[in-house]
Protein backbone atom coordinates (compact mmCIF):
# COMPACT_ATOMS: atom_id res chain seq x y z
CA UNK A 1 0.00 0.00 0.00
CA UNK A 2 1.25 3.17 -0.84
CA UNK A 3 -0.46 5.23 2.04
CA UNK A 4 -2.96 5.66 4.36
CA UNK A 5 -6.36 7.50 4.54
CA UNK A 6 -6.82 10.34 6.91
CA UNK A 7 -10.05 11.93 8.25
CA UNK A 8 -10.31 14.32 5.61
CA UNK A 9 -10.35 11.85 2.83
CA UNK A 10 -6.92 12.38 1.77
CA UNK A 11 -3.80 10.19 1.73
CA UNK A 12 -0.67 10.70 3.61
CA UNK A 13 2.49 9.40 2.11
CA UNK A 14 6.21 9.24 1.44
CA UNK A 15 6.67 12.45 4.27
CA UNK A 16 3.07 13.71 4.16
CA UNK A 17 2.78 14.57 0.83
CA UNK A 18 -1.01 14.84 0.07
CA UNK A 19 -2.35 12.85 -2.71
CA UNK A 20 -5.74 13.15 -3.85
CA UNK A 21 -7.85 9.82 -2.81
CA UNK A 22 -10.45 8.20 -5.10
CA UNK A 23 -12.09 5.16 -3.97
CA UNK A 24 -14.17 3.27 -6.90
CA UNK A 25 -16.74 -0.45 -6.29
CA UNK A 26 -15.62 -2.41 -9.45
CA UNK A 27 -19.21 -5.03 -10.03
CA UNK A 28 -19.87 -6.86 -12.72
CA UNK A 29 -22.86 -5.30 -14.59
CA UNK A 30 -24.64 -8.95 -15.99
CA UNK A 31 -23.81 -12.33 -15.51
CA UNK A 32 -20.03 -13.37 -15.21
CA UNK A 33 -18.68 -15.55 -18.00
CA UNK A 34 -16.49 -18.54 -17.21
CA UNK A 35 -13.61 -16.43 -19.56
CA UNK A 36 -13.52 -13.24 -21.43
CA UNK A 37 -14.75 -9.99 -20.74
CA UNK A 38 -16.51 -9.33 -17.99
CA UNK A 39 -18.83 -5.71 -18.48
CA UNK A 40 -18.72 -4.05 -14.69
CA UNK A 41 -20.07 -0.72 -13.21
CA UNK A 42 -17.46 1.84 -11.64
CA UNK A 43 -18.95 3.39 -9.02
CA UNK A 44 -17.65 5.70 -6.51
CA UNK A 45 -17.04 5.35 -2.75
CA UNK A 46 -17.04 8.59 -1.32
CA UNK A 47 -16.07 11.94 -2.60
CA UNK A 48 -14.05 12.26 -5.69
CA UNK A 49 -11.35 14.60 -4.85
CA UNK A 50 -9.69 16.50 -7.64
CA UNK A 51 -11.80 14.38 -10.42
CA UNK A 52 -14.95 12.41 -11.15
CA UNK A 53 -16.27 9.14 -11.42
CA UNK A 54 -19.13 9.28 -13.97
CA UNK A 55 -20.46 6.29 -16.74
CA UNK A 56 -17.73 3.69 -15.81
CA UNK A 57 -15.07 6.57 -16.67
CA UNK A 58 -12.15 7.81 -13.74
CA UNK A 59 -11.64 11.83 -14.84
CA UNK A 60 -9.00 13.84 -13.17
CA UNK A 61 -8.93 17.49 -12.80
CA UNK A 62 -6.07 19.41 -15.04
CA UNK A 63 -3.31 20.87 -12.62
CA UNK A 64 -4.73 18.30 -9.87
CA UNK A 65 -2.96 15.53 -8.14
CA UNK A 66 -1.31 12.95 -7.69
CA UNK A 67 -4.02 10.73 -7.24
CA UNK A 68 -4.20 7.40 -4.97
CA UNK A 69 -6.95 5.49 -7.13
CA UNK A 70 -7.95 2.40 -5.13
CA UNK A 71 -11.07 -0.30 -7.05
CA UNK A 72 -12.66 -2.43 -4.46
CA UNK A 73 -13.66 -5.25 -6.41
CA UNK A 74 -16.66 -7.00 -6.10
CA UNK A 75 -16.25 -10.23 -4.29
CA UNK A 76 -17.76 -12.36 -7.16
CA UNK A 77 -14.44 -12.09 -9.03
CA UNK A 78 -10.68 -11.73 -7.84
CA UNK A 79 -7.56 -10.41 -9.05
CA UNK A 80 -5.74 -11.90 -11.09
CA UNK A 81 -1.76 -12.12 -10.37
CA UNK A 82 -0.68 -9.53 -12.41
CA UNK A 83 -4.58 -7.33 -11.93
CA UNK A 84 -3.89 -4.33 -14.04
CA UNK A 85 -2.78 -3.28 -17.90
CA UNK A 86 -2.12 0.17 -18.97
CA UNK A 87 -1.35 1.96 -22.49
CA UNK A 88 -2.10 5.63 -23.83
CA UNK A 89 -3.86 6.13 -26.73
CA UNK A 90 -5.27 2.45 -27.06
CA UNK A 91 -6.60 -0.99 -25.04
CA UNK A 92 -3.76 -2.72 -23.73
CA UNK A 93 -3.66 -6.10 -24.90
CA UNK A 94 -0.57 -7.49 -23.42
CA UNK A 95 1.33 -6.34 -20.08
CA UNK A 96 1.86 -3.18 -20.45
CA UNK A 97 2.12 0.13 -17.98
CA UNK A 98 2.52 3.85 -18.72
CA UNK A 99 5.47 4.80 -15.33
CA UNK A 100 5.62 7.88 -16.28
CA UNK A 101 1.77 8.31 -15.42
CA UNK A 102 0.86 5.45 -12.92
CA UNK A 103 2.06 3.36 -10.51
CA UNK A 104 0.60 0.19 -9.59
CA UNK A 105 0.76 -2.08 -6.35
CA UNK A 106 0.44 -5.53 -7.86
CA UNK A 107 -0.42 -6.53 -4.89
CA UNK A 108 -3.92 -6.62 -3.66
CA UNK A 109 -5.15 -5.99 -0.22
CA UNK A 110 -8.81 -7.51 0.67
CA UNK A 111 -9.83 -6.98 -2.63
CA UNK A 112 -8.54 -3.67 -2.99
CA UNK A 113 -6.12 -2.61 -5.57
CA UNK A 114 -3.94 0.52 -5.51
CA UNK A 115 -2.47 2.48 -8.25
CA UNK A 116 -0.91 6.40 -7.84
CA UNK A 117 -2.30 8.29 -10.76
CA UNK A 118 0.60 11.11 -11.14
CA UNK A 119 -1.67 13.17 -13.69
CA UNK A 120 1.59 15.10 -14.69
CA UNK A 121 2.62 16.48 -18.80
CA UNK A 122 -0.54 16.44 -21.15
CA UNK A 123 -3.57 15.28 -21.15
CA UNK A 124 -4.22 12.06 -22.21
CA UNK A 125 -6.89 9.36 -22.11
CA UNK A 126 -5.66 5.97 -20.60
CA UNK A 127 -6.76 2.70 -21.69
CA UNK A 128 -6.74 0.54 -18.71
CA UNK A 129 -7.42 -3.46 -18.68
CA UNK A 130 -8.67 -4.76 -14.94
CA UNK A 131 -7.51 -8.55 -15.15
CA UNK A 132 -9.46 -10.97 -12.87
CA UNK A 133 -8.92 -15.11 -12.24
CA UNK A 134 -10.03 -17.33 -15.32
CA UNK A 135 -9.08 -15.32 -18.09
CA UNK A 136 -11.67 -12.70 -17.04
CA UNK A 137 -10.79 -9.24 -17.67
CA UNK A 138 -12.85 -6.00 -18.41
CA UNK A 139 -10.90 -2.63 -20.32
CA UNK A 140 -12.03 0.70 -18.76
CA UNK A 141 -10.71 3.98 -19.72
CA UNK A 142 -9.33 7.19 -17.45
CA UNK A 143 -8.41 10.57 -18.79
CA UNK A 144 -5.93 12.45 -17.57
CA UNK A 145 -6.37 16.26 -17.27
CA UNK A 146 -2.14 16.47 -17.27
CA UNK A 147 -0.35 19.29 -16.13
CA UNK A 148 0.00 18.94 -12.70
CA UNK A 149 3.74 19.84 -11.60
CA UNK A 150 4.56 17.28 -8.94
CA UNK A 151 7.25 14.78 -9.03
CA UNK A 152 8.64 12.13 -6.65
Amino acid sequence: MFGKRDDRGGVTVMGGVKFHAIKVKVTPSGGIPPTGEVPCDIEPIGNAGGGSVKNNKITLDSTEGPFCIQFDLDNRLDWDADPIWIKKNNCPNNASSEPDQIWVDKTPSNGVLTVMNMNVGSPCVLYYRLNFTGGRYWDPIMENGGGNLFRL
